[in-house]
């Protein structure tokens, strides 16, 4: 993907000033949305880092499919280097809860100990006395249903 790094600096700066009309900006923030701009290009460019089964746990955090629910499974499961506050967070729909598949996938000696997940909190304990059917529902790809029955567990 090539991204127009002029194009990008001019929408930022627009979007500022939008936010801030007549604000200007400063030689030292412009230089900061040139370096905020050339991260961006960078990371567009970049190939995303997808969990992998038994990846280990190291990779699997520096990897790009985490999220906050399974950056608590991982914090709670596998001493995973998660800020505490993360630790009560849980998936709310199917996308949610795929990450956390995968980090048990990417990181299998977590997945005997989901019914830990369970002391967390309420949303964590229906959840994870429900573990197996809704990995059920995901693997038979049924994203609608598993939304419906996460959603329906922590109402």
């Amino acid at each position: 993907m090539k991204i127009d790094q002029m194009q990008l600096i001019r929408a930022i700066l627009a979007e500022v000033d939008r936010q801030h009309p007549k604000a200007g900006a400063t030689t030292a923030q412009v230089n900061r949305v040139i370096e905020a701009a050339d991260l961006i290009i960078a990371e567009f460019k970049r190939d995303p880092v997808w969990a992998t089964p038994g990846m280990g746990l190291d990779a699997w955090l520096a990897s790009d499919d985490t999220g906050l629910s399974s950056k608590a499974m991982a914090h709670h499961l596998a001493g995973g280097k998660c800020p505490i506050n993360d630790i009560l967070h849980y998936p709310h729909d199917a996308t949610d809860f795929g990450r956390c598949h995968r980090f048990l996938e990417a990181v299998p000696e977590a997945r005997p100990t989901v019914g830990r997940m369970a002391t967390l909190s309420p949303a964590w304990d229906r959840l994870a006395l429900q573990w197996t059917q809704l990995t059920d529902l995901y693997l038979a790809g049924k994203t609608t249903e598993l939304t419906d029955t996460i959603r329906r567990l922590i109402a």
